[in-house]
């Protein structure tokens, strides 16, 4: 009996864990972008996830890191970043490694692939890959 408790619970820690590598919460890290049909690398933009706030990295220089924040929400197959703060947006519009225009308060993404290493999002200007960092 004790060895079909100790078997059960397991199986359930195990399928729990399972399940928490298909969260989004932690840090990601771009490695392409995907924008008109021409892929480029990428490795100095990250999106971090946790509790619903969202902080994006942006390497500009050597030693130097940008970073807004915003929030997420997560809906089945998508995801929607948004941003409330007027000068966030505006430094977002204005900074190109982010990849936001001037029409751009939130975006919505289709999640294309999660799993405990890869995230591919995209919506109808750009698909972006990430891996876990």
């Amino acid at each position: 009996m004790n060895k079909l408790l100790i078997a059960l619970i397991l199986i359930f820690f195990i399928s729990c864990q399972k399940e928490y590598d298909l969260d989004l919460r932690g840090k990601w890290q771009v490695k392409y972008e995907n924008r008109s049909g021409i892929t480029y690398a990428v490795d100095t933009i990250f999106y971090n996830f946790d509790n619903n706030v969202l902080a994006i990295q942006a390497i500009v220089e050597t030693s130097k890191i940008k970073v807004v924040y915003g929030t997420f929400t997560q809906m089945g197959d998508s995801i929607r970043l948004e941003f409330l703060d007027p000068d966030l947006i505006s430094y977002l519009q204005t900074n190109p490694c982010f990849g936001w225009t001037q029409n751009d308060v939130s975006r919505t993404f289709k999640i294309e692939k999660l799993n405990s290493t890869t995230l591919h999002i995209r919506d109808s200007r750009r698909e972006l890959i990430l891996e876990k960092f």
